[in-house]
């Protein structure tokens, strides 16, 4: 948070539970459409075993220095598959844009770079970002880790040694 004017500067990390009450506290009866004010903010869904999502994690924690002004989120959808439904996320890194507690907006582009992120979000809600126009070192330490964590399946290994003993036993009684 920036002291002297309250306003965000860092990505908020949620689990499922907190992220819908946050996104819920946004909902503002009074805006009745897409047009009307109501908050706005800005949502990263990624993995943190995915390569991609790592690459997207320094631009986009940068991106709430950007835009102070807006909530900028992120959830672990890897683990909170419930709001993946929800939220129509297909794949990830998705980065989506709320309006009135809605999802409005998608960043459909395949380059994961600050600039790219400041012109998505400039264009759909009409900010223009006011500080944090370079991707700083602490960007890549986090909050959204900038290294994918390798996850051994235990399930995976177990089912493999599994087949391979079948197949040890079957191949012997022959």
């Amino acid at each position: 948070t920036l002291p002297e004017t309250g306003l965000m500067s860092e990505v908020m990390i949620h689990n499922g539970t907190s992220y819908q009450a946050a996104i819920l506290s946004e909902h503002q009866a009074s805006a009745t459409n897409r047009s009307s004010p109501a908050p706005c903010s800005l949502t990263l869904f990624f993995a943190d075993w995915c390569h991609f999502s790592a690459a997207a994690a320094p631009h986009f924690n940068a991106l709430a220095r950007a835009f102070p002004q807006l909530p900028v989120r992120a959830v672990d959808s890897s683990k909170h598959h419930s709001l993946n439904t929800q939220y129509g996320v297909m794949a990830v890194p998705t980065i989506l844009v709320f309006h009135n507690s809605k999802p409005l907006y998608k960043y459909n582009l395949t380059e994961y770079s600050l600039d790219k992120f400041i012109e998505f979000v400039s264009l759909v809600t009409g900010l223009e970002a006011v500080n944090g126009t370079t991707v700083e070192s602490e960007d890549f330490e986090g909050p959204v880790s900038s290294w994918a964590v390798e996850h051994r399946n235990l399930d995976l290994w177990l089912a493999l040694t599994f087949s391979v003993l079948c197949g040890i036993f079957q191949f012997s009684t022959s």
